[in-house]
């Protein structure tokens, strides 16, 4: 993206082709669930906190393609290893790493982990669009505006008037005071009229 700033991939990487897939407990609990992806290309290590339930994404890939039965099946035999056999349906694996951190991960167009988060760059885009386009039409309003000023000066000779930060706060105050005591005179007019 920039050539002098930190690159951040926005595009996902394909990781090879599968070679194995390892799942292993964490050594300090089991509600932790380690997994190793051996690709071609890259080592592809990940963690699932159990409770949470992200796993059955991938769960639910290797159920599809007959490989177990149920999470409680592959639970109940970790550590275990998948070889190349096991997982030729594994065609496509696309990674997002930044900062050497796995982002984001799809097995055949699934998403396993994390996300591209397409939406928040098209907001991201659209919002600087519009800013780039707002900060132009005030670059062309302000020379438009100094030269009605200096026009209306050699016609009527009324100085040019240059407003400071505080004018507009001053004209705001202005306005909610005044709504302020519509607002107590109608009060006090109501309660006359109750007495009465």
């Amino acid at each position: 993206m920039l050539r002098s700033g930190k690159v951040i991939a926005i595009k996902p990487e394909d990781a090879g082709n599968i070679k194995s897939m390892n799942f292993s407990y964490h050594i300090a609990s089991k509600q932790y669930l380690n997994v190793q992806l051996n690709t071609t290309k890259r080592g592809i290590r990940f963690q699932y906190y159990l409770p949470d339930n992200d796993q059955e994404k991938l769960i639910d890939i290797l159920g599809d393609n007959n490989l177990i039965n149920d999470e409680n099946e592959l639970l109940s035999q970790v550590p275990i290893i998948f070889q190349r056999n096991d997982l030729e349906f594994f065609k496509n694996i696309e990674v997002i790493y930044f900062k050497d951190e796995l982002t984001f991960l799809s097995i055949n167009d699934k998403t396993i982990l994390g996300s591209k988060n397409v939406l928040g760059r098209i907001i991201i885009i659209v919002l600087s669009y519009f800013i780039m386009v707002l900060g132009g039409v005030g670059l062309l309003i302000f020379p438009l505006n100094l030269f009605l000023q200096i026009r209306d000066n050699e016609n009527t000779g009324k100085s040019i008037y240059v407003p400071n930060r505080l004018d507009g706060v001053k004209y705001i105050l202005r306005v909610l005071k005044k709504i302020n005591l519509k607002e107590k005179r109608s009060h006090v007019a109501a309660r006359k009229s109750n007495k009465k």
